[in-house]
């Protein structure tokens, strides 16, 4: 069963005929391409867990940054052989990792894995971030219940703006319409788990502070799958 998809970029498609069948029996469905638009026209249809470029392209930079924009937090693993002099600083910050070519089925393997494995850490990490400064920002909020003050406003203004340009660039269902209802949902799930955790699960403190009423937040427990919020919390 295919568990990651990763985009394959060199002109030499030859390369990767044969680790194909290997690979898919390991859990990766790869895609090669030989040329870098259809590699930004794949990535815009996919969603990728990781690319593997090759360093011979002429245009290398250039597709690592647009990658870069395409999937952002996109590993990205760079292919190139023991002769080169080495990686220019300005593509080194666009790689997670390099393969040595040519290309052989466990060096890679064992690069995916590894690869994917961190990518999965960090993608943890960020988002324990994220929560803890919606956390923060939220405290702040209750802490000043006559009003939230201007330094408060701000922040949440810059923190929304930053992640909705990101959202808008990397949703799937812009064409749809269904963008307005993705974001409120997504983002009230998010506030309402944050709110029911701090109060360990209590609806009444809960409805408190978010400033509706106890029956309201029940209806919205349900319908945003937070029921079983309190099995999920770690104990004190």
């Amino acid at each position: 069963m295919v568990y990651a998809k990763i985009l394959a970029v060199d002109q030499d498609r030859a390369a990767y005929e044969p680790l194909l069948p290997e690979l898919s029996r390991h859990g990766y469905e790869l895609h090669p391409v030989t040329t870098s638009s259809k590699a930004i026209a794949l990535a815009g249809a996919h969603d990728y867990h990781a690319a593997l470029v090759s360093f011979t392209l002429l245009d290398v930079h250039v597709l690592l940054a647009d990658l870069r924009d395409a999937i952002p937090h996109l590993p990205i693993i760079l292919a190139m052989s023991a002769d080169h002099n080495g990686i220019p600083s300005q593509t080194l910050k666009l790689v997670t990792n390099v393969v040595g070519k040519p290309l052989s089925l466990e060096p890679v393997r064992l690069m995916l894995d590894r690869t994917l494995e961190l990518a999965a850490l960090r993608a943890q990490l960020r988002e324990e971030r994220h929560l803890l400064n919606l956390n923060d920002m939220l405290q702040v909020t209750h802490d000043g219940v006559d009003g939230a003050s201007l330094q408060t406003q701000e922040l949440w203004s810059e923190t929304l703006v930053s992640r909705l340009h990101r959202l808008v660039r990397s949703v799937r269902e812009i064409g749809s319409g269904s963008l307005h209802h993705t974001v409120l949902s997504c983002f009230e799930r998010l506030l309402l788990a944050i709110v029911l955790a701090e109060c360990r699960g209590n609806q009444v403190k809960s409805a408190a502070i978010l400033g509706i009423n106890r029956n309201t937040l029940r209806k919205k427990i349900s319908a945003l799958e937070l029921s079983d919020l309190r099995s999920r919390m770690p104990q004190q």
